[in-house]
């Protein structure tokens, strides 16, 4: 049974758009492959995520870097990158820097499955031109993030990767 619930929670992993409206006050994820053409597939790497936080904050842009999958764990690493889709190579979209990455992992121990979402190098995005014109809404975003929203919305998206209701069926 958990070897099922891994395969369910690692196809989870990988469908980002699928990530979206996970309920109240969560964002949306968009996926990009490579080519900048919006997908519905599978995540790859090069691809690009879109991600559209609630109350009209600016979108913020992703890039993925590296994927692995094995028997127990399935990962990939993104990292913030300027808007692929416009022409500003020097600013970056996000509200953290460059150097800033974010593994979204699922893993099996035993009969368990873990989700994860481990955050490396969070420094905000706010000063020089790679913050541009949002430095101070960077900045608002990064501590509302530390605050409390980004445990609320990576602990509803880690859950929705191992969450075991569509597995399961009730007799």
């Amino acid at each position: 049974m958990a070897k099922a619930q891994f395969e369910h929670a690692r196809s989870r992993l990988f469908k980002v758009n699928d990530w979206s409206d996970l309920g109240f006050f969560t964002a949306k994820f968009e996926l990009y492959d490579p080519n900048l053409i919006h997908s519905s597939t599978l995540l790859e790497l090069g691809s690009y995520i879109k991600i559209i936080f609630p109350l009209g904050m600016p979108e913020n842009w992703v890039r993925v870097t590296e994927i692995y999958t094995d028997d127990s764990k399935a990962y990939f690493i993104v990292h913030p990158m300027s808007n692929p889709l416009e022409d500003s190579p020097y600013e970056v979209a996000h509200f953290l820097q460059e150097k800033a990455s974010s593994i979204f992992k699922v893993a099996i121990e035993g009969t368990r499955v873990y989700g994860y979402e481990i955050g490396r190098n969070e420094v905000i995005n706010n000063t020089g031109t790679k913050a541009g014109n949002r430095k101070f809404i960077n900045t608002l975003m990064a501590w509302g993030g530390w605050l409390g929203m980004q445990r609320y919305q990576w602990g509803k998206l880690t859950s929705y990767f191992v969450r075991t209701e569509p597995l399961l069926t009730k007799t």
